[in-house]
């Protein structure tokens, strides 16, 4: 490309400097717009309805960026109509081959309030901040999904931190008594449906937690502040499984938080303690990064 004054010789140097930079926002205009998501619907909605489901994942993007300082870059949003109707969102997935795309089935009977209280949104949207990372490391994979979906909503101003800590109570809770027996969370996860999906789950987002407080204490960082270096020059989509990334993590903390936390949390007989974990995190709500003209709350 050619310089921004170039064949304007004698030009004062102020307005050459202005050129540059009228140049530069337009080249950064360009590179945000063509970022973010970008709507299917795979199944007839309203023109009301689209609006009002572009909008509720763009409030979960606005809850990204105040926690990473970013979303996951360009993806694909199917949205797709539920036969259950049990809730506003039964069911949501992701899919990464050939790129990165999050697929929620809903029903939208349900208000709009139901949608944006709903975890579902901010769960698969993590999803996307990290590789598939094949079935052997389901525990990694959904585990930071869990952890990182109630801080989404914080940090979109939908729940109190407060009431951010008593969600994982109730989750631990529930997940601690489906957890029967003595197996670790790694050996449930290799088990998969045999190993029971809530432990797996919870069980992940427990080793999460351990790791987020031993960062902070040992570091003076956070889980999301290794997550926000990743994003910016490691993500892959594919080829690296939870061991391998735990090391990423290792290198990007400055630490050996991550792979130390395994023997404690996730690969000890039963299910991981998170009582200290959760006095902990009840004092330590997660710095926010003012987002999209939204103050943080």
């Amino acid at each position: 490309m050619a310089p921004a004054c170039a064949g304007t010789s004698g030009a004062p140097a102020g307005q050459c400097l202005l050129r540059i930079l009228l140049l530069s926002s337009l080249i950064l205009f360009t590179t945000a717009s063509q970022a973010g998501a970008r709507w299917h619907w795979d199944a007839e909605f309203s023109e009301a309805e689209k609006s009002g489901l572009a909008d509720w994942i763009r409030h979960s993007m606005d809850g990204m960026a105040a926690l990473f300082g970013q979303t996951p870059g360009t993806f694909d949003v199917h949205f797709h109509r539920s036969e259950d109707r049990s809730e506003a969102v039964p069911w949501g997935e992701t899919r990464k081959g050939g790129g990165r795309h999050a697929h929620f089935y809903v029903d939208t009977d349900y208000p709009w309030s139901d949608f944006r209280r709903d975890w579902t949104a901010p769960h698969e949207l993590s999803h996307l901040l990290f590789p598939y990372l094949g079935e052997d490391s389901r525990w990694f994979a959904e585990g930071i999904a869990s952890y990182l979906q109630y801080p989404i909503l914080y940090a979109d101003g939908v729940l109190t931190w407060p009431q951010v800590v008593s969600r994982y109570e109730e989750r631990f809770r529930a997940a601690r008594a489906a957890a029967r027996g003595t197996a670790s969370v790694v050996e449930r996860s290799r088990e998969g449906a045999a190993g029971g999906y809530i432990p797996i789950y919870w069980g992940g987002a427990a080793y999460f937690l351990h790791v987020d407080q031993q960062l902070q204490q040992q570091r003076g960082i956070r889980l999301a502040d290794v997550i926000r270096r990743y994003s910016d020059c490691c993500y892959q989509p594919w080829g690296i499984d939870a061991a391998g990334l735990i090391r990423e993590f290792d290198r990007l903390s400055g630490s050996r938080v991550f792979s130390e936390s395994v023997a404690a949390t996730v690969a000890a007989p039963g299910f991981p303690d998170t009582d200290e974990g959760l006095r902990w995190l009840l004092r330590n709500p997660p710095a926010l990064i003012e987002a999209a003209g939204r103050p943080a709350p």
